[in-house]
């Protein structure tokens, strides 16, 4: 795993896009070890710029892609990525502890399989969800639920891998596209969760992560007009 962090810090890929890394046009903040106050090193955060392409990104990926249409699809691939996150247990843990002084075995015992069981969850739930009717004096009605678009997630620092979990698998598993936005003091573990998601098979564009202040890029994206 300290071959993932040298080359998030090497090419200061604090952005991934369109299934691509990327260095974000933004002021520069540091990756801090809690535990013995070491720079693991530096990102640039992605700026209002960014953020715009990563939801045209995700924009792009639910209206082109099949992940949005395709529930049976989605729901096998939505599994096939949470056999990826338990089998990667350890690379996450060790992500976790080293930039948000997570303990391992508290991450390996609670925090990953937390993010497992939730892929796992709502991928039973779709599968389930066949809409229902509603009848009344005027008629009947069938009820469907549909994907809203594009969510915006952003997350806290603690906890950054189950807290990832808890708002992404139930976004996911509706069919929309995301653009995630993690804490500045716990950027890793979201960066390598996305590109796990590929490697699901989640189509490129769906799970898109920026990286940066609160003040900045989180604002351009609780604030931008085509996040649904």
């Amino acid at each position: 795993m300290t071959s993932f962090l040298n080359e998030i810090v090497d090419s200061n890929s604090g952005l991934f896009i369109s299934g691509q890394p990327g260095t974000g046009s933004g002021k520069e903040f540091p990756l801090i070890n809690p535990a013995n106050g070491q720079t693991l090193g530096i990102l640039a955060e992605a700026s209002a710029d960014d953020v715009d392409k990563a939801v045209e990104s995700a924009r792009q990926a639910w209206t082109d892609s099949w992940w949005a249409t395709d529930t049976e699809r989605r729901i096998a691939t939505l599994r096939k990525l949470a056999e990826v996150v338990e089998a990667k247990a350890d690379d996450i843990a060790y992500l976790d502890a080293i930039e948000a002084g997570k303990v391992v075995n508290e991450s390996l015992s609670e925090d990953v399989p937390d993010v497992v069981a939730n892929l796992r969850f709502f991928a039973n739930l779709v599968e389930q969800a066949e809409g229902r009717f509603l009848q009344g004096a005027d008629g009947w009605g069938w009820v469907e639920q549909i994907p809203v678009g594009v969510v915006g997630c952003v997350l806290p620092w603690n906890y950054p891998i189950a807290m990832l979990g808890w708002k992404v698998a139930p976004a996911l598993a509706a069919g929309n596209a995301l653009v995630i936005k993690p804490s500045e003091e716990s950027t890793l573990s979201a960066l390598y969760f996305a590109r796990l998601a590929i490697e699901a098979g989640v189509p490129e564009g769906i799970v898109n992560v920026i990286s940066g202040q609160g003040a900045v890029t989180g604002q351009a994206l609780g604030l931008h007009n085509e996040v649904d």
